[in-house]
């Protein structure tokens, strides 16, 4: 945390547009880190990160946990059209699901080669 800035949760609800637009209306241009600990469904999570990707500083990073397994392909696909992007999509095993990064910089690259 950066002295002085306190972190700041908003709450969504991932089946509803009109919460994202909220959000959008509380004045914060860009953010520096977006999680989505929602539902855990694919369709929910797959809006949050639309969402996301237009909400997101381009030092961001944009988190979606606790993937479980059997939707493991429906992310590799996701991850898949990343490729030719500005982003840099990201999966990684945690004990017990998945967890799918994204961000516009080269330093999560530079972190998770380091681990």
């Amino acid at each position: 945390m950066i002295q002085g800035v306190l972190p700041r949760r908003l709450r969504t609800s991932e089946t509803s547009p009109q919460s994202f637009a909220d959000v959008i209306g509380c004045g914060e241009p860009d953010y520096d880190l977006i999680i989505d600990d929602g539902l855990h469904s694919p369709d929910a999570n797959l809006f949050t990160l639309e969402f996301a990707l237009g909400a997101i500083s381009p030092n961001g990073v944009i988190v979606i946990e606790d993937i479980e397994p059997s939707a493991l392909p429906i992310w590799q696909i996701v991850q898949y059209e990343f490729l030719l992007t500005k982003y840099q999509a990201h999966i990684v095993k945690t004990k017990a699901a998945y967890v799918f990064i994204v961000t516009q910089s080269e330093v999560l690259s530079a972190l998770l080669s380091k681990s």
